[in-house]
């Protein structure tokens, strides 16, 4: 690698622990080991942000966080993925803004283009594939895909008929 090259990486590197670090001083709480890897956005107040240690942040991310959005720990957010915590709630002659948190539980991988509605819990090792729509909770250890996303199966069957 050429020295412009390592020198990119160093600068690049450099602002990913920066925004960290701004998040953490606008009252995120922020766990160790949390990594970036490219720009993401936060809206709403920091202080509903809470990321579990050694989780990774990927380009392009949305945390919409008018509710609180709470990442458990080693949570992997593949790029383009989209939390938001807020919604429109249809009423006779109006409709009115509304929010509901989000929790994500630990070791959770969301894929590459996946949308979290409000109210929305991910349990404990979970899967969600690229490109799928969470409306509802989903349960712990499974594969979840689609939009909305349902449960396609349980991460046990998947391993064992590899």
């Amino acid at each position: 690698m050429s020295y412009f090259g390592k020198l990119e990486r160093f600068v690049i590197r450099l602002l990913n622990r920066s925004r960290l670090m701004r998040l953490r001083l606008s009252g995120a709480t922020i766990g160790d080991g949390v990594r970036v890897f490219g720009r993401f956005t936060v809206l709403g107040d920091p202080r509903l942000l809470s990321i579990g240690r050694e989780s990774t942040i990927n380009e392009g991310v949305i945390l919409n966080a008018r509710e609180s959005i709470t990442i458990g720990e080693r949570v992997h957010i593949s790029c383009h993925t989209q939390l938001h915590t807020t919604f429109l709630k249809n009423t006779p002659g109006a409709q009115i803004h509304a929010s509901l948190p989000i929790v994500i539980e630990n070791d959770v991988w969301l894929a590459s283009g996946v949308i979290v509605s409000a109210g929305s819990r991910i349990g404990a090792g979970t899967i969600v594939g690229a490109n799928s729509v969470v409306i509802n909770n989903i349960q712990p250890n499974v594969f979840a895909a689609g939009v909305p996303a349902v449960t396609v199966n349980s991460l046990e069957n998947l391993i064992t008929n590899m």
